[in-house]
């Protein structure tokens, strides 16, 4: 059978290389980020490009391990360029960006232009290839002409099945660590994780759970800053399908979400991501925000530390086209569109504002005690990481992306009374409803 991840997103090869280059990837202009809510603003303190930076590209023959119900680690099916240097563009001029507001999203410039009638698979692989190059860009705007850029490595599976790029910043001047991994990949499903996904609902029909074929596109991205008192984000989005022998889909959903993980609190912080996410679900399905929300806070809970991960944000899974009570076929997605196109509007304001605010070393000591209990929930509790880590094959480099570039622990420690750190806490043990 021909390859399903061929056939979902063919590229010819000057189109590889146009997605290749980070100069496709640019920084974004002196942009206005605007919020209606709190005064955001991110523009004047902007940096003004992206410079003159270089990076690697490093074809990768490993397997990857994927994170089928919560986090996909994610896609390449074409041929691995070559291992080469790659100069980044300076910023366009500020008339060539993009504005986003509370409530007037724009979807990212997309590899190839979208076609409804194109199969979900093939629209969702250049969908999650776009989201990458628009939050890389982004993030290397908010590092600032001289700041970090990112380190891009594209793997691919054995057998033709797909592959991913993962791209990760280090050591920059806001960012201490950021990840944005995309991955379109197939292969045969495990007869375990099929049972799993009957066992949630799905239902592949009279198919054997051992005779299975998966496809999974995805994108994944945790940030931590360097300054504590700007907060740690995370999104995925993803799409999956079940199809038999034959290659006939029977089953298939999106997923995914986004959630803050602040060191100190900031409730207009926390109020602006929530605001940004009400806004792109309520385009959609005024019910999805409020449920949505509600998952998150039950799905990123530190069970064994009874408490948030963060402020929470949405969470959604098994989210079937069409979209519950409507006949469009197109709804599920466009809404994983919004979504995705929204994260930066609620968050880069965030860091812009947070990012240069000074702190002591007592402050940063917390910073890496709220890390371990990050590094905690991603280990313990998360189901993706548990996935992939018990996968063989696993490309386990991908999938510890997620992990900040240093945490502590400290045996017994203790919140005092009256301070900003037992605030957070009071938080986190206590969901807020924050919009």
């Amino acid at each position: 059978m021909a390859s399903i991840v061929k056939s979902a997103l063919p590229l010819s090869a000057s189109t590889l290389s146009y997605w290749a280059s980070s100069s496709t990837v640019r920084a974004l202009p002196r942009h206005a980020i605007t919020s209606t809510s709190r005064g955001y603003r991110a523009g004047a303190g902007a940096g003004a490009g992206a410079g003159t930076a270089r990076s690697k590209w490093t074809p990768m023959g490993a397997a990857v391990g994927v994170i089928a119900g919560v986090a996909v680690y994610q896609l390449a099916t074409f041929s691995d360029p070559e291992r080469n240097v790659i100069e980044s563009k300076a910023a366009p001029p500020a008339e060539d960006g993009w504005t986003q507001a509370l409530g007037d999203w724009k979807p990212p410039p997309r590899l190839h232009p979208d076609d409804p009638s194109l199969p979900a698979r093939t629209r969702m692989a250049n969908l999650v290839y776009s989201f990458q190059n628009h939050i890389i860009s982004a993030l290397e705007h908010a590092e600032g002409p001289n700041g970090a850029r990112f380190y891009r490595d594209t793997w691919k599976r054995p057998n033709g099945e797909g592959g991913g790029v993962s791209a990760v910043l280090s050591e920059g001047k806001t960012f201490e660590k950021a990840g944005v991994l995309v991955s379109v990949i197939e292969g045969n499903l495990s007869k375990e994780a099929a049972m799993q996904m009957k066992s949630r609902g799905r239902d592949f029909g009279p198919a054997a759970v051992d005779g299975l074929r998966f496809f999974a596109a995805g994108l994944s991205s945790v940030i931590h800053p360097r300054n504590p008192h700007a907060p740690t984000a995370h999104l995925n989005y993803r799409y999956f399908e079940v199809s038999d022998k034959t290659g006939k889909v029977l089953s298939s959903w999106y997923g995914g979400g986004a959630d803050l993980t602040p060191i100190y609190l900031y409730p207009e912080d926390a109020t602006h991501f929530h605001s940004v996410l009400k806004s792109a679900c309520d385009k959609h399905n005024p019910e999805y925000y409020p449920k949505f929300k509600k998952w998150a806070d039950k799905y990123f809970w530190n069970t064994h530390r009874e408490e948030g991960r963060g402020v929470g944000g949405i969470f959604f899974d098994d989210l079937d086209p069409p979209a519950p009570g409507t006949g469009d076929r197109d709804a599920v997605f466009r809404f994983v569109e919004t979504c995705g196109s929204n994260f930066p509007a609620g968050y880069l304001p965030i860091v812009q504002k947070r990012k240069d605010t000074k702190f002591t070393e007592e402050e940063k000591r917390w910073q890496q005690l709220r890390r371990g209990r990050y590094v905690e929930f991603n280990l313990i509790h998360d189901r993706g990481t548990k996935f992939g880590l018990a996968t063989p094959g696993a490309r386990i480099e991908s999938i510890l992306v997620s992990m900040p570039l240093t945490a502590r622990w400290e045996y017994m420690h203790k919140t005092k009374p009256g301070t900003r750190e037992r605030q957070l806490e009071d938080a986190l043990k206590n969901p807020q409803e924050w919009v």
